[in-house]
């Protein structure tokens, strides 16, 4: 996949690309630090961005944007790895991995990450950074080494896309998915199967 780098010298007199339509996920970093993840639709596709902002009180423009980036794809979920690495979840199927420069005025890629069959709905750290679950509209969840930014194992128990993916802050190899399939499961990393299936989504019934 071609990613076509927009970024932005915040100190030129370069055009701001115009805010998408789609605000999909903010997510604060610990220094108050937000990243910003939007789309929109473009004709028969859709596009994406990410826009950082060292202000938080600037949120949603893009005037006062302290660096932003256009992707070929939708941003459905975003992750801080670390102060100036961010992990986005595109519609692409890709997790894609974002460096902020020194001065925070640039956005560059430095990963596509392709292993999901479709849309990446959902992506969450466990607790000592060094492990990605990602979670797909391919019904499938992916765990991820960080350490070499590569898919390491799959899980196939989900009927349905899965819609939301969730790492313990305390435990690093315990995370839990949600799913259109109405079932709320509890993973465990050092087991083949899930730990528990923690509820059923009483639609049907």
């Amino acid at each position: 996949m071609i990613i076509h780098d927009f970024s932005i010298q915040m100190d030129t007199n370069s055009d701001i690309p115009a805010m998408d339509k789609h605000l999909d996920v903010v997510k604060h970093r610990q220094d108050g630090g937000v990243i910003l993840g939007a789309s929109s639709l473009t004709g028969r596709y859709w596009t994406g961005s990410l826009w950082y902002y060292e202000d938080p009180g600037f949120v949603g423009t893009s005037d006062n944007c302290t660096a932003c980036v256009t992707t070929e794809a939708g941003i459905a979920d975003v992750a801080w790895l670390h102060d100036t690495t961010i992990i986005a979840a595109s519609d692409s199927g890709a997790l894609e991995v974002w460096e902020l420069s020194e001065d925070s005025s640039q956005l560059s890629n430095t990963y596509i990450l392709y292993e999901h069959d479709d849309c990446v709905s959902s992506v969450s750290l466990n607790s000592t950074a060094n492990t990605a679950i990602s979670g797909s509209a391919d019904c499938k969840i992916k765990v991820w080494d960080l350490s070499k930014f590569c898919c390491v194992d799959t899980y196939e128990l989900h009927t349905m896309g899965v819609n939301c993916v969730a790492c313990s802050p305390t435990e690093s190899d315990i995370f839990i998915s949600c799913c259109a399939d109405g079932y709320v499961i509890l993973w465990d990393l050092r087991n083949p199967k899930p730990a528990k299936i923690l509820d059923k989504d009483p639609i049907s019934s």
